[in-house]
């Protein structure tokens, strides 16, 4: 049992071949080890297709370094569940520079990194832009 109350929040949903994270920061570990069982179901949900994320930050989405260490190990079982690519739209703010550096570190084993946007609408279109062209690659 954790010591410390979790903190950070998180709404999920998917649509179509994205899964859809609201989350508000900043994260402790006890937020990630409260993520990793809703996250472990909706891998399994989206398996067999390629897939993506859609992150959408509020608040300062800052990770406590345990935090990050939990996010990275984690980020291996998403892209081992067929996750393809990611997309973070984090608004500026006064530690949000730091939080992009923290989730690039996140996917750093990655073999295809995160991008930034500043509109969800963009995100989403580079992501299913992404899958498009990932799905055309993959059944050639």
């Amino acid at each position: 049992m954790s010591r410390f109350s979790a903190h950070g929040s998180f709404r999920v949903h998917s649509e179509g071949p994205l899964v859809i994270v609201h989350a508000e920061g900043p994260f402790n570990l006890e937020f990630t080890e409260s993520f990793a069982p809703v996250a472990a179901e909706f891998i399994e949900r989206m398996r067999g297709a390629p897939w993506g994320v859609l992150v959408v930050a509020r608040g300062d989405f800052l990770l406590t370094p345990e935090a990050e260490a939990a996010m990275h190990q984690a980020e291996v079982d998403y892209e081992d569940g067929g996750r393809r690519v990611t997309a973070f739209v984090i608004a500026d703010g006064e530690w949000n520079a730091i939080a992009r550096g923290q989730w690039a570190r996140v996917y750093r084993d990655n073999a295809r990194q995160p991008r930034f946007f500043a509109s969800e609408n963009q995100a989403r279109d580079w992501l299913l832009g992404e899958l498009g062209d990932l799905d055309g690659s993959e059944s050639a």
